[in-house]
């Protein structure tokens, strides 16, 4: 072997290999790949859903010009019209014709758009007037607005909590609980004993204050937390695993 020619088993040949194959096998790679996409892309396009290709045709026969094979356009020609002027006596006229508008979305027929619009704009005006007559500003309203909300929610905690104790309870034979609210209401002749003779009691306490009550037992008694939806087996178990006993903690 002469002194020009490289061993092929040498570490300079070698080195020359690998800067030259990683390109290749990315090249082929990267071919390999644009050939898929083309080919996934045609399958789509040979395959197309006929409500699509009517939505595509629609589409482009609406944006395609009119030429002088539609009759109109040459009656128009006849009369003395050209391509690109206006359609009428002034110079301000419009010079295309009034495009179709389709909708969008749904199926809905002739002139509904207009009612929907219509009637969203009536419910605005009748929210307006009644701010009006209540001399309530736009934020009163909403504050107003929020704390209805607040109590629906703090409501709907409140009956969730109470069959979580009603189960609890029951699946620790306990057969009433220590307070009649602490149970959802039944309408039991027995349940309307009780809540008349704890009416008193329940009147004198918030839908809040109930509940804070309640998460309280829970916690103290069950080692359940209502913002893990967990039930813990001891309280090492509840402090190791439940972040604390607020909604802000978790």
């Amino acid at each position: 072997m002469s002194s020009d020619e490289e061993d092929y088993m040498s570490d300079a040949f070698l080195a020359k290999l690998e800067d030259v194959k990683p390109s290749l096998v990315t090249n082929n790679s990267i071919k390999r790949r644009n050939e898929i996409e083309l080919r996934q892309q045609k399958e789509k396009q040979k395959y197309k859903p006929m409500h699509v290709v009517q939505k595509e045709k629609l589409k482009e026969g609406l944006n395609k010009a009119l030429t002088s094979d539609n009759k109109g356009f040459a009656l128009l020609s006849k009369m003395g019209y050209k391509e690109g002027t206006s359609l009428g006596k002034t110079q301000q006229a419009i010079k295309e014709p009034i495009k179709i508008k389709v909708p969008t979305e749904g199926r809905l027929g002739l002139g509904t758009e207009t009612v929907i619009k219509e009637y969203r704009e009536r419910e605005l005006t009748s929210l307006k007037r009644k701010i009006n007559a209540n001399d309530m500003s736009t934020e009163e309203y909403r504050k107003q607005m929020r704390e209805i909300s607040d109590k629906k929610q703090v409501s709907f905690d409140l009956h969730k909590l109470q069959r979580t104790c009603r189960l609890l309870d029951m699946d620790s034979r306990v057969n009433a609980p220590i307070h009649a609210w602490f149970w959802p209401e039944t309408k039991t002749e027995e349940d309307t004993k009780e809540k008349e003779d704890e009416e008193t009691e329940s009147t004198e306490l918030s839908d809040i204050e109930k509940l804070e009550m309640l998460r309280k037992f829970l916690r103290n008694s069950y080692f359940y937390c209502e913002f893990c939806s967990e039930h813990y087996k001891d309280a090492n178990d509840m402090k190791s695993n439940c972040p604390g006993p607020n909604k802000d903690d978790h």
